[in-house]
């Protein structure tokens, strides 16, 4: 269990004062409406938008629409630790500010409406009090923090603070099903990239199910390629290579080249990229 450790006024480079004013909504309220149109984004309320939006909704939504209710807070909290504290708007940032300001000036909502006041945050109260009901609000329902703004879960403020563990485990890390006319049957994770610190370059975990295979295309970025579990084929400049684990392969820029799960089992491959190549 991470022990209390002092909040910095910035979260990895965002800042606090800066698009943290939100449109007041409830995650939870929010989650559940969407659910009930299937999600269909366009269904939704234009402040129930806003929530979907400042939390990123539309890369998890399908994941959502096919998990239990009971699952949606994890599949959540996974998904703002695996991404930049930069790419998520007010909602979201909202729950650390509460916490920042809790942790550092005092419990409670008076402490933290003059906070909001008296540096910078907002000059008007009805938008510090909005800032106060989402964040406690949302904080609370992720059981990220308590009721009186103060934080609960400190593992998860020390993952979003540093950016995901040293050492984490796939199996923690959200997974985004893709399945359509290019893509069939196929699971991407993001494992490392510069939201982790490494500038430049992202990791990336494929898992193929049976029949699965990946685009049929060429680009201007190479691949690296390390196969982990499973059996499957590598279509590279007009040559098909059988593949398992343990093999790897080099896919150089602009050369046409596909995946295929060619077993029954699951096929999975580690995949490297220029940042520009995570598409």
């Amino acid at each position: 269990m991470t022990e209390r450790f002092q909040l910095p006024n910035k979260l990895r480079g965002r800042s606090l004062e800066i698009n943290v004013i939100p449109t007041v909504c409830n995650l939870k309220n929010m989650l559940h409406k969407l659910v009930e149109m299937n999600g269909d984004y366009s269904q939704l309320k234009q402040w129930e938008k806003r929530s979907y939006k400042a939390y990123r909704i539309e890369e998890i939504n399908n994941e959502l629409l096919n998990s239990p209710e009971d699952s949606w807070k994890d599949i959540v909290r996974k998904h703002i630790l695996a991404g930049k504290p930069s790419e998520f708007g007010a909602s979201c940032i909202d729950i650390y500010l509460v916490a920042f300001v809790g942790e550092n000036y005092g419990e409670g909502k008076d402490n933290f409406i003059k906070y909001v006041m008296e540096n910078g945050v907002t000059d008007k109260d009805n938008s510090a009090q909005a800032i106060w009901q989402v964040g406690k609000g949302d904080g609370v329902y992720l059981d990220i923090l308590h009721d009186n703004g103060l934080v609960k879960d400190w593992d998860f403020l020390k993952s979003w603070v540093d950016g995901r563990n040293a050492v984490s485990h796939s199996r923690d890390v959200l997974g985004v099903r893709i399945d359509n006319e290019q893509i069939k049957n196929a699971v991407k994770k993001v494992l490392i990239s510069p939201a982790q610190g490494w500038e430049g370059y992202v990791m990336r975990e494929f898992e193929l199910g049976e029949g699965g295979y990946s685009p049929r295309h060429t680009h201007p970025w190479p691949h690296i390629i390390y196969i982990l579990k499973g059996k499957g084929s590598l279509h590279l400049d007009g040559h098909d290579y059988p593949v398992e684990a343990g093999s790897f392969a080099f896919v150089p820029n602009d050369k046409l080249h596909q995946f295929k799960n060619t077993d029954s089992d699951r096929f999975t491959f580690i995949c490297i990229v220029p940042e520009e190549g995570d598409v």
